[in-house]
């Protein structure tokens, strides 16, 4: 379908409409559309071949795979509405998400599309997200990974994943283990494999090699808040979501050293978690580098503790995942529930992460989920001098519904306060639902009983 005609778009819009009354759907996956054309009995292009001219067979060939250059493709002279195969196939991907974006609008304006598409192109990532097409179950492709999604990051496509556990030949426990606690960070997080493959999602697997993937999940369900908001920040500045470290750290000479691809495959998610996955079997340490110009916090086991910065070797039991955490940070979290639509219910924990200049800030979006982002609430969190700053930035009058829950506040944790806390207010008055943990030096607030919402603006201060 050549999708770049007003008239197949009108036909794809109507089957899609046609489709969904059938089977109501909440996303299309868009695969095979390079465009791919497997051969009939060994004939490439169509089931007649193509016409032996100079457009279809040039003088020069590029490196592509198979003998011609319409191998399990479309002759390179097949006509498009906008022209022929052979100037079109790079975007052919992309005018059909397009066609389809415009096709979901069509069937419900109110409605946020999702899809997925095999075959992209610049300005793709406005209309869908894209996965990194059939790899196989290696610790080579788990690796090359990494460098795909932060390739397609770095183009405006934000929205990318790679088949979690790989998706030609058979995985291993160990490789499936490993490939859901770095998978559970890919933006787009999708275990996928072929027909011909051994079962490898989770459930397939013994109880322990289960319950280390089944933990490689929930903490991205902890971070559902964060996750949403760095969508939202990319579709406002275009800034890539999973990055390069140097990207953060640009004047960090350590970063731009030759050994520096070799020897480490880290990556960050947004501008404070950082992530040191395990991309090579038979080992329980990973290393990892932490810029030294700021502090940093690791994650484990639900603890947050210190870290030192610069070159170092981390301890990855198979268990469990470390995440590191940038100085400076303010991190929205939820902590219950087994689907995103429970765990968004529940209410708000905010967990402070102060910087070398014992100041912190961070940010929360919030809208109607799948609905159109007219209404929603940006909360902009600043903490300094001991005192938090909650500011709630309302938009069109958004107020919390049922997909949202209460939209209360559970804990706030202040991390390093180093001394133990008198009294506290909450809008210049007494708040008394705190308590001060001296071995961990945490400062941990109670927000549930003041009845404070994501909507509103308050100031809390201690001493």
């Amino acid at each position: 379908v050549s999708t770049q005609s007003t008239g197949a778009q009108f036909w794809w819009a109507n089957e899609m409409i046609n489709f969904h009354s059938d089977l109501p759907y909440d996303g299309i996956w868009l695969d095979m559309n390079e465009p791919a054309n497997f051969d009939s009995n060994g004939v490439h292009g169509s089931i007649y071949g193509c016409e032996k001219n100079e457009i279809n067979e040039p003088p020069y060939k590029p490196n592509t795979a198979g003998d011609t250059m319409y191998f399990k493709t479309l002759c390179l002279d097949a006509r498009q509405a906008w022209g022929i195969q052979r100037d079109l196939h790079n975007i052919y991907g992309l005018t059909e998400t397009v066609a389809t974006y415009n096709a979901l609008k069509l069937k419900n304006n109110t409605k946020k599309p999702f899809i997925i598409s095999r075959s992209t192109f610049l300005g793709s990532g406005r209309y869908g997200g894209h996965w990194l097409g059939d790899n196989e179950s290696s610790w080579k492709h788990l690796r090359q990974s990494i460098i795909g999604i932060l390739d397609f990051n770095l183009i405006g496509i934000p929205m990318t994943g790679a088949d979690i556990g790989g998706f030609f030949k058979d995985t291993t426990e160990e490789l499936a283990v490993r490939w859901h606690q770095l998978g559970a960070w890919y933006p787009f997080c999708r275990n996928h494999n072929g027909i011909d493959s051994i079962n490898q999602d989770p459930a397939s697997f013994g109880d322990e090699a289960f319950a280390k993937m089944k933990r490689a999940i929930e903490i991205r369900y902890e971070l559902m808040p964060y996750w949403y908001t760095q969508f939202y920040q990319s579709h406002k500045t275009g800034e890539p979501i999973m990055r390069a470290t140097f990207q953060n750290f640009p004047k960090d000479r350590e970063l731009l050293k030759n050994l520096f691809d070799d020897k480490y495959t880290q990556f960050m998610i947004g501008s404070y978690l950082l992530i040191a996955p395990v991309t090579t079997e038979n080992t329980s340490q990973t290393t990892v580098y932490l810029p030294p110009s700021t502090n940093w916090y690791k994650h484990y086991n639900g603890v947050y503790t210190y870290q030192p910065s610069g070159i170092q070797s981390v301890e990855v039991p198979q268990q469990e995942l470390p995440y590191f955490i940038k100085g400076g940070a303010v991190i929205f979290m939820q902590m219950e529930g087994q689907t995103t639509t429970i765990r968004r219910k529940q209410p708000y924990k905010l967990v402070v992460f102060p910087d070398l200049n014992n100041r912190a800030a961070g940010t929360l979006y919030l809208d109607h989920d799948e609905e159109n982002p007219q209404e929603y609430v940006v909360v902009e969190v600043e903490f300094s001098d001991n005192t938090i700053t909650i500011t709630a930035i309302v938009y069109n009058g958004f107020k919390m519904g049922d997909a949202e829950g209460s939209g209360q506040y559970s804990d706030l944790v202040i991390l390093g306060i180093k001394n133990d806390i008198q009294s506290a207010t909450l809008n210049e008055e007494n708040f008394n639902d705190f308590r001060y943990e001296e071995e961990s030096n945490e400062l941990i607030l109670d927000l549930q009983g003041a009845s404070k919402l994501l909507t509103d603006s308050f100031v809390i201060k201690f001493e």
